[in-house]
Parts: C-alpha cells; sequence; structure tokens
C-alpha cells in the first residue's frame, strides 16, 4: 500500500494518512487461504474516497457497512516528504526482508530435518532426554570396578540364586550354618 501512496501524484491529509497506516497491515492482496478474520484492501483509493468519517478524541471513527473501527491520527505525517527517498528505504527493507525469509527458510528446513530425524528413532523421547542431558552424562568418570562383563553378573545372580548349596556347602566345611543377620539402627 505505500508504494501505491508514493506513486501519487498529490500529497495526502492526515486522516488518510492515518488509514494508510491503520490498514497497511493487511496488504492488497486477497489471502490465497482465507480463514477466519482475514482482510485485505483490495482498492486503498476506494478507501480514501469513500470512507465516511466520525472525529473522536486521537483519532476518527469509520463505518465498515455496519461495524465501526477506531482509527488513531498519525502522530507525525511522513509520506508527504521526499517520496523518493521514503521509496528508496522501502525498498532496501524489502531486500533486507526477502534475505530475512530465505534465512528463515534455511533454518525451518534443519529444524524439519532435526525433526525427522529424532520422530525415525525408536524411542524419540528417551533419545531427547539424553541429547539435552549430555553435559551431565560427560561430568560422569568411569569406574572399573563396574566394568563387569554381562556374563559375570549373570554368575552373580547365579550364585545369589543358589543360596541354600551355598549354606549347605559351608555347613559341611565348619559343621555349622552360616546364617545372614541383619542389623537394624534404631
Amino acid at each position: 500500500m505505500i508504494r501505491w501512496v508514493l506513486s501519487l501524484k498529490r500529497k495526502l491529509t492526515k486522516k488518510e494518512e492515518s488509514l494508510i497506516f491503520h490498514f497497511q497491515k493487511y496488504g492488497i492482496n486477497k489471502p490465497d487461504h482465507p480463514k477466519a478474520l482475514d482482510r485485505y484492501v483490495y482498492s486503498p483509493e476506494e478507501l480514501l474516497r469513500n470512507t465516511t468519517t466520525e472525529p473522536d478524541g486521537e483519532g476518527f471513527w469509520i463505518n465498515l457497512g455496519g461495524i465501526k473501527e477506531f482509527v488513531n491520527y498519525v502522530t507525525e505525517q511522513c509520506l508527504n516528504r521526499d517520496r523518493e527517498k521514503i521509496l528508496q528505504y522501502f525498498q532496501s527493507q524489502a531486500a533486507n526482508i526477502e534475505q530475512e525469509k530465505k534465512r528463515i527458510k534455511e533454518e525451518l528446513e534443519l529444524w524439519e530435518g532435526l525433526s525427522n530425524i529424532i520422530n525415525s528413532l525408536e524411542t524419540p523421547a528417551r533419545s531427547l532426554d539424553v541429547f539435552f542431558h549430555q553435559p551431565k552424562i560427560k561430568t560422569f568418570q568411569e569406574i572399573a570396578i563396574f566394568n563387569i562383563s554381562p556374563e559375570r553378573i549373570q554368575q552373580c545372580v547365579d550364585c545369589l540364586a543358589t543360596k541354600e548349596s551355598i549354606e549347605r556347602s559351608e555347613k559341611g566345611k565348619r559343621g555349622t550354618i552360616v546364617t545372614v543377620q541383619s542389623v537394624h539402627a534404631s
């Protein structure tokens, strides 16, 4: 809409400039996939020419066919100044926006790729938990006594499972039953 305003061969009134700034966020293109509350200005010229207003303090009310909307006056008119400088400014901003859009698109592709990788894991939640706790995990030191093979662990479990045979063996050697007593602190 600003580009359209800059192409005009006349200066804008404060009311007109206020309308332009108020509605510029909607743009002049019809949304491809409209949803509730979407809007666009199909004719900026008609907006300026056919809008009835009702002044009210720091702005005015406009009639939108049975609905009234409040528009603040611009604090300072700026579109009537050197239009060539304004146009250059907006062109440079458009270039910056295009670069930012490209950067955001590339970042989005990276995040989508990461999401695909995570979702392809067998246990994505567990994997993410490990990833986010990675600094903590790295601080753990390896303790040699815990480097026990699965086979050795199984041998220990088997030994505990055959407690009775161990007790009988000890009874035969010493002639007495070895008992294990638990001492409970009071």
